[in-house]
């Protein structure tokens, strides 16, 4: 995580995840997000107004949609990114190529870097990103706020006896989950659940037949695919294996990936939405073994 470090007549000096030194604007007026999650946070912030270019995913809040757009997240367009004259821009460490930060870099374009990968580094994250662009006291009262969010959720949790099992899926062709040091990892421990893969690395690619033998309490699915079509075939698919106690107790859950997916503000949706399906699983659960 960046850390600021001190202020010159040339505006702000921070050191970045790499630990070189870049100075930025005091106030940046023209700022390229390189993430659909960078995107959510400045706008949460109250620095929306001063974003002039975004990545092809990012789709909220609606206004983004009309923002010209720099290429993919992991393939921005160089060329699209000098086009629009940035005084600054916000890769992500998780997403963002290399190389790409570094040309960038290279070609005179100031380039901030950050790692949100849990609660925790979200909410600096956004003190960060509030102190960088100028709007400290608005960054502060969002997280004050998400993180009563937060409070209210871990008071649920410490309720549970028996913590619920839970796989979280979020790949379909392989079979993709999440491991440990993971966002959603982080979400499902927050929320007072158990991920059944969190002793693997990552997102690991994962067989029915280990999910079988880990019988889970919950099935959560979410894919890049938004379709609800789709999304309901992946239920579909799971329903079969009457042997997994969350397909025994109808404990299989579809979601939007927008809210696990990137480390913003609206992960903490995602977090709440966690918490409620935890609290109907278990009902369930012991409503049936009454």
């Amino acid at each position: 995580m960046g850390i600021l470090v001190t202020s010159s007549a040339n505006g702000k000096k921070i050191i970045g995840l790499s630990g070189t030194v870049i100075t930025v604007p005091f106030y940046p007026k023209r700022i390229v997000s390189l993430a659909p999650s960078i995107t959510e946070c400045l706008f949460e912030i109250g620095a929306g107004d001063r974003v002039v270019g975004v990545t092809q995913f990012c789709n909220y809040p609606e206004q983004v949609k009309r923002l010209p757009k720099v290429g993919s997240y992991i393939s921005p367009s160089i060329e699209k990114i000098l086009a629009l004259k940035p005084d600054l821009c916000i890769a992500t460490k998780d997403g963002n190529p290399k190389h790409i930060v570094f040309k960038l870099k290279e070609i005179g374009i100031k380039v901030f870097v950050v790692d949100p990968r849990d609660i925790e580094s979200l909410f600096s994250t956004m003190f960060i990103l509030g102190e960088i662009v100028g709007c400290e006291k608005q960054a502060k009262a969002v997280v004050e706020r998400l993180k009563k969010d937060v409070l209210l959720v871990q008071k649920r949790a410490s309720l549970y006896i028996n913590p619920p099992k839970v796989f979280f899926q979020i790949g379909v062709d392989p079979m993709v989950t999440v491991g440990k040091n993971t966002l959603i990892d982080n979400l499902i421990k927050v929320a007072g659940g158990v991920n059944i893969f969190k002793n693997l690395k990552g997102y690991p690619r994962i067989s029915v037949e280990q999910v079988i033998g880990l019988n889970p309490d919950i099935i959560i699915i979410t894919s890049m695919v938004h379709s609800e079509h789709n999304l309901n075939n992946l239920k579909q698919f799971w329903e079969k294996y009457k042997e997994i106690n969350a397909v025994k107790y109808s404990n299989v859950f579809v979601v939007n990936s927008d809210f696990f997916n990137r480390p913003s503000p609206r992960a903490i949706q995602g977090l709440k939405l966690l918490s409620m399906i935890f609290e109907k699983a278990l009902k369930k659960i012991v409503n049936e073994k009454n």
